[in-house]
């Protein structure tokens, strides 16, 4: 089978998996609110020391250490925590604007990607384009994914 048809059918897999999954997100279909962190933390487990390495009396020392520093148990209440939900709100705009432009930046990179693994399979493809050539459309697709993709990705999680 030809590697073009290959490469060319993996991209446009993994593109129509990326559109299936926003989708997905902007549907809710995966849960918009906290409840899933419950799947993860039942209800007062936090601020407990888990590490299954250690000794039981290491683990009252870790134990210990945690609750000198810490709030004391119990002490987020509703509002609280109605608060930390507000503040969530307030950035999801922004950072949905950051994965929208780290998704823009991830699809022109894998174009680029494409191009390049095309172009090292078949050197003659396109051969009349000069700033197609491997050695540029390379550089090109690196940049594109570290400076456009990583960075935009990288600044929306740090946000949210």
């Amino acid at each position: 089978m030809d590697p073009i048809i290959i490469l060319l059918s993996a991209f446009l897999l993994s593109v129509a998996a990326l559109a299936v999954y926003i989708r997905s997100m902007q549907a809710g279909t995966a849960g918009t609110d906290e409840s899933g962190a419950n799947v993860i933390f039942a209800r007062g487990e936090g601020g407990h020391v888990d590490d299954p390495a250690a000794t039981p009396a290491s683990r009252q020392a870790l134990q210990k250490a945690v609750d000198v520093r810490a709030e004391p148990r119990g002490a987020i209440d509703d509002e609280e925590i109605a608060a930390r939900v507000e503040a969530d709100r307030s950035t999801s705009g922004v950072v949905f604007a950051y994965f929208v432009c780290a998704v823009v930046w991830l699809v022109l990179g894998s174009v680029a990607g494409l191009v390049a693994s095309v172009k090292l399979h078949n050197p003659d493809w396109l051969a009349s384009v000069e700033w197609l050539t491997f050695g540029r459309i390379r550089t090109i697709h690196l940049n594109i994914v570290a400076y456009g993709w990583s960075a935009f990705a990288g600044g929306g999680l740090v946000i949210w």
